[in-house]
């Protein structure tokens, strides 16, 4: 029984600790939770291990914190900005993407995440805590992306962050092709023609059309808690 208590009051923890829940849901699934174990204690020591007892708990804590979150908005945690950054820069080496496009000799960049529509709460969450970007529905509106391709946000926004809070991934390669073409664009000892063409070449270097995955040797892989 105690050994029992002490796990579902670290699960429980846990939920909080993990902002699957706040801290009022975490207690109430607690207190579910430990209700319900102690229903079945008997019959769960009885004739199942305590392997199976643990992993039932776990499994009814996390699906009791989905449940009673639905409707809530993305996150209820409070990050400070180097805990958001941190966050950020590690969503974006999965979900993000660099795209320079080029129509009629006008360039435009973009930082552009596409999730399903299910999660804009997410894209919003980024975007107001960012302070900048649009959000859009894309085809039939099973996704939504975030574009962020203002010169002022990509300049003293976004390569300032990614300056000071580095991707760890391949992506961090796209991020200094994308970051070498802006700069390349603001060169005014460039003619149009000039420009025009380095900005070709870098963007038919970078995603798919990458060749060279090498990472410069400064480069170090940050593991954060976010």
């Amino acid at each position: 029984m105690l050994s029992s208590l002490i796990f579902l009051l670290i699960v429980g923890v846990l939920g909080v600790l993990t902002n699957r829940c706040s801290v009022s849901t975490g207690i109430l699934i607690f207190i579910l939770n430990f209700l319900i174990d102690n229903v079945f204690f008997i019959v769960s020591d009885t004739f199942f291990t305590y392997d199976y007892v643990s992993l039932f708990s776990l499994s009814f804590v996390l699906s009791a914190a989905s449940k009673l979150n639905e409707g809530k908005p993305f996150t209820d945690r409070v990050m400070n900005d180097n805990e958001f950054n941190e966050w950020f820069v590690g969503f974006c080496d999965g979900e993000a993407c660099f795209s320079i496009k080029i129509f009629n000799n006008i360039i435009r960049f973009y930082l552009i995440i596409c999730l399903h529509r299910d999660d804009r709460g997410v894209l919003e969450f980024i975007r107001n805590r960012l302070n900048c970007g649009t959000i859009s529905k894309e085809g039939r509106g099973t996704t939504v992306s975030l574009y962020i391709c203002k010169q002022e946000d990509l300049l003293n926004i976004i390569i300032p962050l990614f300056e000071k809070f580095p991707l760890n991934g391949v992506k961090y390669l796209d991020y200094l092709t994308f970051k070498e073409a802006i700069l390349t664009k603001l060169d005014d000892s460039k003619t149009k023609e000039e420009k025009l063409e380095s900005i070709t070449k870098l963007k038919n270097s970078m995603n798919t059309k990458r060749k060279s995955f090498d990472m410069p040797s400064s480069h170090q892989i940050r593991i954060t808690p976010y």
